[in-house]
């Protein structure tokens, strides 16, 4: 039978499982609609009212937003998903939409504007940069590829920090805050500016495993914005237009940058990285050895306690200097307290089917016991804040909208409560109310008394921009990180009349304070990290948090433009537009994307999915290069209830010199996924059960093994599941846990019963932690079994692939009835060089595999093979993550020395 077309029914049978799609909200959900001529928003029916406040926000920022591009805008479709844990959102194509998740600004990390209008300005200015680089050149991809030609020579003709950098950008002129107003948002890259450690451009592209290094957003955002202060708002629309007329030159963006502006890329990114270091000024300790991040230092009785992580290593609670247990936590987004020896902390879980709803639940960690208790379960909950004398816990909690709930020590939910006109960021507890930060319609932000009994919030002080968090009381005064002069500093602000205090004076940012009787503990962010800085309390006296909280550094002003406030909020959030039912199958057989060619020959294939991503699917017809016959298939794949359904037909015209004939195959396959979070430990497990009918035309030139006027019964289940641990940054495989793959096969002939088959394989991954950090073991053993009859139909192995060895390394496949193999891999790395040969390669990481390999076949036959594989992590043409390997194999049995080139290696391992 022809390798191509088995192939493409082996890929049915077996590995439809590895590209299990479970990225869609629950299926009880009403979707609603309400749309414009520019903008259609489809939303969950409970939030209609703030579907109508985001159309009402994109149109508002339309014309401002597309200002600098003048670009060509088209009608945008926007997905709300509204169940998702953290604050997101994205603009893709394939097909072309923006998803939005609900979310409030519960973390400064966005930048103090309200949550929707941060998305409004950000992500629309995605929607424009995608629909202005739809020109020139460039366009000719989606003429012939549709929306996956637009997106890949998107991606070659310029790099992701332009396109993150100049919505930054936009975000930030465009309104009254923005992460180029906020200090945080370039506290690292300051700390390593004033270390004098500043990157070069292909470490930024790159990445470096020796330190962390701003990210894309960051450098994105002082690249663009230093082009528009020099060469004036068209800057960025010339380039990327130039840049658009040679999307497959992968240097067109470097060249089309010294086209329009007379300089080479190369010494730009120098000279702003000269003017930054002459424009931030201060000094900073470097105590670090290796990159260090500490967050959330509580003092008490007992010692000091903090949250530490390092390049080698998870989060991990300290008390002093010693450790005490690693916690999956991410205090980016949300706290951590200790009280009573209870230390209590929010964990983000997945839910177990659907991937647009996942959870944030309380666990409590017994600092006697030192036991584990997981005590809510699926919420949505932040900031957690432990009573000082009762077994209660504080925390802001996500459902439908933002509140704040009262959980006794067993997660049992005892009070909710909802300010009326104030949404709650934060609180902690003041006695037995509560001091919170709560914002307004608009974002602004107030610190005031929260009380539990009559649910109103009392502001004390004026609305605010200042990205005020991280809220600690101590007596009758709570203390704060804010924004200060273009650093973050603490304040404190006494609960009887408000009167505030300053109580540090960073070079660049104190974050997390914490106060226990006279002295005070924070996070300073350092040279290489942060640390944990405790000093004797002594606060200033000072007016208020909102005169001079920006100042006129890089930090805060590097873009030179007056803040821009929103003209009328009240509008944005009352006017409403005609609400409609959604039809999940709109769009659903659109096709975004088509093809000329394929792996059969001359074809027009299409690709379509409906924007909910529950119905995706591909069909093709096309005549064959070699065999010039006609051929068609049609593959659904149906993704809404907890079963994904799958269905899939194929037909195709056959011939030789002698021979002519057909093959068609109906086929249909459900899976069963499952998804499960435990500590560090990620588990992904599915069951897959598929059935299809081949049947063969009759036939002159067939082999024994192969159909000839027959029809076969195929029917497969496959299992697999895993249980990995997390990785660390450096790590090169999974440090514990273990990878299953089960599946059996059988082809049953309707006609002969001699020429039925079947196929069982199994595969078991097991990695444990090697010598040294970031040493990695993984063995493999495998098996598999089939009919020994060799004149029986012949099942493809799912083993043998163009990416790995079925047998040892060196060998050679061979259909056997049956055969076992054990692989042992011995990963370590070997250095970080960080170099760049010129601008076609930057080498990041080297690291090495020894390996020994045994397979004993039913021949009977023993081969073995030993050797070692070299592994080169790049960044090639400043465009492509690509790995390149070197494989040295010496052959036990022949006694050959091998030796082989290879990369892209997240294919083997």
């Amino acid at each position: 039978m022809n390798k191509l077309i088995f192939l493409s029914l082996l890929a049915f049978l077996t590995f439809a499982h590895a590209q299990i799609d479970t990225m869609q909200d629950r299926p009880d959900l009403k979707w609603q609609t309400i749309e414009d001529k520019n903008f259609q928003v489809i939303f969950p029916s409970t939030s209609e009212s703030e579907a109508n406040y985001i159309l009402n926000l994109l149109n508002y920022y339309r014309d401002p937003v597309n200002g600098s591009y003048d670009a060509n805008l088209r009608n945008w479709p926007l997905v709300l998903r509204t169940e998702r844990a953290k604050p997101n959102g994205f603009v893709a194509l394939m097909p072309r939409r923006s998803e939005w998740f609900s979310h409030a600004a519960i973390t400064p990390i966005i930048s103090s504007l309200e949550w929707n209008q941060s998305l409004a300005i950000h992500e629309y200015r995605h929607m424009v940069q995608y629909d202005f680089l739809k020109r020139d050149n460039l366009q000719y991809g989606y003429y012939l590829f549709g929306e996956f030609g637009q997106a890949a020579l998107m991606a070659l003709t310029a790099p992701q920090w332009y396109f993150e950098g100049d919505a930054v950008w936009a975000e930030t002129v465009l309104s009254d805050a923005g992460r180029g107003r906020n200090p945080r948002f370039s506290t690292r890259l300051k700390a390593m500016v004033l270390n004098n450690n500043i990157p070069s451009y292909d470490e930024f592209l790159g990445d470096v495993y020796t330190t962390k290094i701003p990210n894309h957003y960051v450098f994105g955002y002082y690249l663009i914005t230093r082009a528009y202060n020099i060469y004036g708002e068209g800057v960025w629309r010339e380039v990327i237009s130039n840049a658009a007329k040679s999307p497959v030159n992968p240097f067109t963006f470097y060249n089309a940058f010294e086209h329009v502006t007379g300089k080479s890329f190369k010494d730009f990114f120098n000279e702003t990285a000269s003017e930054l270091k002459n424009e931030w000024k201060g000094q900073v300790s470097n105590t670090n050895t290796i990159y260090t991040e500490y967050d959330q230092p509580i003092n008490s009785s007992e010692g000091l306690y903090y949250l530490k992580k390092d390049l080698d290593s998870f989060w991990t609670l300290y008390k002093d200097d010693k450790e005490i247990t690693t916690l999956d936590v991410e205090p980016r987004f949300s706290k951590i307290d200790i009280r009573r020896k209870k230390l209590v902390y929010t964990q983000f879980l997945p839910h177990f089917r659907y991937g647009y709803k996942d959870y944030a639940d309380l666990f409590l960690f017994d600092l006697k016991s030192k036991s584990t208790k997981q005590i809510t379960k699926g919420r949505r909950l932040f900031h957690p804040s432990v009573h000082p004398s009762k077994d209660q816990i504080l925390a802001v909690e996500f459902e439908q909208d933002f509140k704040v709930s009262l959980f006794d020590f067993e997660g049992k939910r005892l009070q909710e409560i909802k300010p009326f006109n104030y949404t709650v960021a934060e609180a902690v507890w003041h006695n037995d109310h509560a001091v919170a930060i709560a914002f307004d319609k608009e974002g602004m932000k107030y610190i005031g008394k929260l009380d539990l009994i009559t649910y109103k919030f009392t502001p004390m002080q004026k609305a605010l921009r200042n990205n005020v968090y991280n809220l600690r009381v101590a007596d009758d005064k709570v203390y704060f990180e804010a924004d200060d002069d273009g650093i973050i500093n603490v304040f404190s602000m006494n609960l009887s009349d408000g009167k505030l205090s300053r109580c540090t004076n960073e070079t660049i940012a104190a974050f997390a304070p914490f106060v226990q009787d006279t002295s005070l503990s924070y996070v300073e962010e350092i040279g290489n990290g942060q640390s944990i800085k405790s000093v004797k309390l002594d606060c200033s006296e000072v007016e208020d948090l909102h005169s001079n909280y920006l100042g006129n550094s890089p930090s805060t002003d590097y873009h030179n433009t007056e803040k821009v406030a929103v003209d009328d909020f009240y509008k944005l959030h009352t006017k409403k537009h005609v609400t409609k039912e959604y039809n999940e199958l709109h769009g659903a057989f659109k096709p975004h994307s088509w093809n000329f060619f394929g792996g059969r020959g001359l074809q027009l294939g299409v690709s379509a999915q409906n924007y909910l991503n529950t119905l995706s699917s591909n069909a093709a017809i096309g005549e064959g290069v070699n065999e010039n016959g006609l051929f068609a298939n049609l593959s659904l794949n149906y993704k809404k209830f907890y079963p994904i359904v799958s269905f899939n037909l194929d037909y195709q015209e056959r011939a030789n010199d002698v021979d002519q004939w057909s093959e068609s195959f109906i086929g249909a396959g459900i899976t069963l996924p499952y998804q499960h979070r435990h500590g560090l430990f990620n588990s992904l497990s599915s069951l897959t059960v598929n059935g299809g009918k081949l049947e063969v035309s009759e036939r002159k030139t067939a082999r024994s093994y192969e159909l000839d006027d027959e029809g076969l019964l195929l029917s497969s289940v496959i299992f697999q599941t895993s249980f990995l641990k997390d990785r660390r940054f450096r790590e090169l495989i999974p440090s514990f846990g273990a990878n299953l793959q089960a599946q059996y096969i059988d082809a049953s002939a309707e006609q002969t019963d001699t020429f039925s088959s079947y196929l069982g394989y199994a595969k078991l991954d097991i990695f444990t932690p090697g010598v040294l950090a970031n040493h990695g073991m993984k063995l493999s053993l495998s098996s598999e079994y089939r009919t020994a009859d060799p004149f029986s139909y012949r099942i493809a192995s799912p083993a043998e692939s163009i990416n790995n060895y079925a047998f040892s390394r060196g060998y050679e496949f061979e259909y056997v009835s049956d055969w076992q193999k054990a692989s042992l891999n011995y990963m370590t790395p070997i250095s970080y060089p960080n170099h760049a040969f010129g601008k076609w390669l930057y080498i990041n990481r080297v690291y090495t595999n020894l390996y020994y390999d045994h397979t004993k076949t039913s021949i009977p036959q023993s081969l073995n093979s030993f050797g070692a594989e070299m592994f080169f992590e790049t960044l090639t043409l400043r465009l492509i993550p690509l790995t390149y390997g070197l494989r040295y194999i010496n052959t036990l049995e022949k006694n050959e020395n091998l030796f082989e080139f290879f990369f892209n290696l997240d294919l083997v391992y």
